[in-house]
């Protein structure tokens, strides 16, 4: 039996990529058994209103309550931004992405590659969100813009994106400038981003 040569994953992933008809498999539509059981996954925020008691084991701080009020409006308001800004500022997001370098053909990113610009991005993010997260702190920025955020001290994961509309564009000038200044594949993009926010939720789930 023969072995893989060296670079067979790197094939792998290239094929995992491109899928059976040359488009990017991950874009692909999932197939009917497989959305049917993700609609079938309970909402993490109707846990949270309606089970909460189930759940509060698991919590670092479970003598911290918000009313069934509060927490709605915290999951109203991130939706709200969300849906109206969020998802347009995606949707005109991809010509930029384009013209900063940013690119989805082959090949895909070695592990290296994706590594090295992770630490980058890592170093970049934490040192502009500093200097920004410390003018939202100061008296103008907090009286205007950052005091919305600390509405909702509960410990959840809900609370990071809750803030005002202008905070976040501000904040996410650090999630974007390193990969501006060190382009990516766009796969490594999504990791950078899905490792943010789980980063983000994790700070605000203390």
């Amino acid at each position: 039996m023969g072995q893989a040569g060296p670079g067979s994953g790197a094939i792998y992933w290239d094929r995992a990529w491109s899928g059976p008809k040359n488009g990017p498999k991950i874009l692909s539509k999932p197939d009917a058994d497989k959305n049917t059981k993700t609609r079938a996954r309970p909402d993490p925020a109707l846990v949270e209103l309606y089970w909460s008691n189930a759940v509060d084991r698991f919590k670092l701080q479970p003598r911290v309550k918000k009313s069934f009020r509060e927490l709605f409006k915290c999951y109203k308001d991130v939706l709200y931004h969300f849906i109206f800004m969020v998802v347009p500022l995606i949707t005109v997001s991809f010509p930029v992405l384009d013209w900063v370098g940013i690119r989805t053909g082959f090949p895909l990113p070695t592990k290296w590659e994706v590594i090295n610009q992770l630490i980058v991005y890592y170093l970049v993010e934490d040192n502009t969100n500093y200097w920004i997260h410390r003018f939202l702190h100061g008296e103008w920025g907090y009286e205007k813009i950052h005091y919305m955020h600390h509405e909702c001290n509960t410990p959840i994961g809900f609370a990071a994106p809750y803030a005002h509309w202008a905070e976040i564009l501000i904040l996410g000038i650090p999630t974007f400038l390193g990969p501006a200044m060190v382009p990516c594949h766009m796969t490594t993009l999504w990791l950078w981003s899905y490792l943010r926010q789980v980063e983000a939720i994790e700070i605000h789930s203390e």
